[in-house]
């Protein structure tokens, strides 16, 4: 651990009793990283390039990475990690044998869940595979091919299958098309339940909607809880405002959740829900253990038309925001994006545009909340924290956990200007507080000892799921660790942990005159600082 002057004026506040001994910032841990060894492939043999991470709601987490070393070619130059951060394991590699027969081909972006269960899709036999199960006990939950229904000249079976969504009991959901007996790919495409020798249909073009004389015409990419029960948005033949809906329940009776033509509150008298907005890459909003569901929509009433923001539960659809309500005195707010968080205690994160008029400003607002309150979280052209002189752009991607920390990327800018300097990552702590985790463009030290080994930062990917509760992969873990991958301008690469630590109350008045002048950050054990 190194010392600098503002380190040892702490430590004597510690020993004084002036302190509590904790320091603030954010603390990290480097997990893989380009040129370090791969557990469980020869010696020799290192990590290359990562796909993304995900972390359970203990901290377990899982990648994939390709492999670089003596004869790795391209059959067996990839594999999936999981575990505890301080002992990650392999669970599947490319060219060895796959569960259900076969080798391994390629291999997706695993998800875990709470338990510890995996799973991912991928290829074996030339086929699109999804494996699901504890890592050492894998089996195949559902694989292009698979028969749906029907024999002979009416079978229909399984094609063009997608990555699922994982509940904590090892259920799976996906989207995937169907193909007649001949193996022709048809125009139903659906979504689906599977565990290891059972599939269910949920949902098909042309099938029936429940409890209407209706059929689907659109049914968007299915979501799980923890307790396996499913959700998916779905749109039908029925008349305008009674066309589009969410589903969800038993994956054997699905049923409405929240549909076109359901009370729509705070909009007026004579509010009813009009339309739903999907997830920009065509899934459902959310879904929650609760059975909740939270969206972006619009609706009527009869002092005209309303966007907003809606939480439903079977029966009951409530207000979370709406266009032109006011949260905060002097700004109004509209135009809600489609992507939002929704967590298992009915709190929602998500974006829309924050107008002032006082000021003349309009821009991007990052909010959190619930049916009672809001908060505004970042706003578009507010100085970034961390960032001296830099503002946000207003390019949030909300990231939420269950006990509403949130996590976000966004570009930067320099006051005057609307071109992007930089992309930066911010995690709130347990205040509350916004801390930045990582910035393109600065030093981040990757080594987990004593030394420094600083390499600058080119780009940031955290995970691109927002609905851990909905069984999607997940970047923020319930005991707030964010897990994240960076890529250096020296084409190296490395999947990391990050905890944000608060600052002690205690000592907040009397750091801040001296922090500016005697804080330099340097690399030390269990915490570091990107410069």
């Amino acid at each position: 651990m190194r010392w600098n002057r503002f380190s040892l004026w702490i430590a004597v506040l510690i020993a004084s009793g002036g302190l509590a001994p904790t320091w603030a910032g954010v603390e990290y841990q480097t997990i893989a990283l380009t040129g370090g060894e791969a557990p469980g492939a020869a010696g020799g043999v290192k990590f290359g390039h990562f796909g993304s991470s995900t972390i359970n709601s203990d901290g377990r987490i899982a990648f994939v990475a390709d492999l670089v070393g003596p004869s790795i070619d391209s059959s067996d130059s990839h594999g999936i990690w999981s575990g505890a951060p301080s002992s990650i394991s392999l669970v599947a590699r490319q060219g060895t044998a796959a569960p259900g027969g076969g080798l391994y081909d390629t291999l997706n972006d695993p998800v875990l869940s709470d338990t510890g269960t995996i799973s991912f899709a991928g290829q074996s036999n030339l086929q699109k595979t999804i494996w699901v199960g504890a890592p050492g006990s894998l089996a195949v939950a559902a694989h292009e091919g698979q028969l749906i229904s029907g024999s002979g000249s009416t079978a229909r079976y399984l094609n063009l299958v997608g990555d699922p969504v994982l509940s904590d009991q090892g259920e799976v959901a996906f989207s995937a098309w169907q193909s007649n007996a001949d193996r022709s790919i048809t125009s139903n495409q659906g979504a689906y339940f599977a565990t290891p020798g059972s599939l269910t249909l949920l949902a098909s073009r042309g099938g029936s909607v429940p409890g209407t004389g209706y059929s689907y015409t659109t049914v968007y990419t299915p979501l799980i809880n923890s307790s396996g029960n499913v959700a998916f948005l779905a749109e039908n033949t029925g008349p305008s405002g009674a066309d589009i809906g969410i589903l969800g329940g038993s994956p054997n009776s699905p049923a409405f959740i929240v549909r076109a033509g359901d009370p729509a509150p705070g909009v007026g008298a004579g509010g009813k829900l009009v339309s739903f907005q999907p997830t920009t890459n065509g899934g459902t909003p959310s879904f929650n253990s609760a059975g909740q569901v939270a969206f972006a929509g619009s609706a009527s009433s009869n002092s005209g038309s309303a966007d907003g923001i809606w939480l439903a539960s079977a029966g009951i659809v409530q207000s979370i925001s709406r266009s032109n309500a006011s949260p905060i005195p002097g700004l109004t707010v509209t135009n809600f994006r489609p992507d939002l968080a929704l967590n298992n205690q009915g709190q929602v994160a998500f974006v829309d545009t924050v107008h002032e008029p006082a000021a003349s400003r309009d821009g991007a607002g990052l909010w959190l909340g619930d049916v009672n309150t809001l908060s505004l979280i970042a706003r578009e052209g507010d100085a970034a924290p961390g960032t001296p002189g830099l503002f946000f752009n207003g390019d949030f991607s909300p990231i939420l956990n269950d006990i509403g920390q949130i996590a976000f990327t966004d570009n930067l800018i320099a006051p005057g200007s609307s071109t992007p300097t930089s992309l930066g990552l911010w995690l709130t702590d347990a205040g509350g507080v916004l801390q930045l985790v990582a910035r393109t463009g600065a030093a981040f030290d990757v080594d987990s000892g004593p030394g420094d080994d600083l390499r600058t930062v080119s780009d940031i990917l955290p995970v691109a799921g927002t609905n851990p509760a909905a069984g999607q992969r997940r970047a923020l873990s319930d005991t707030g660790q964010l897990a994240f991958r960076l890529i250096f301008s020296d084409g190296t690469e490395g999947i990391f942990l990050a905890t944000a630590v608060p600052e002690p109350a205690s000592a907040t008045l009397m750091l801040a005159p001296l922090s500016h002048a005697l804080f330099r950050p340097r690399g030390r054990r269990g915490r570091r600082k990107h410069t």
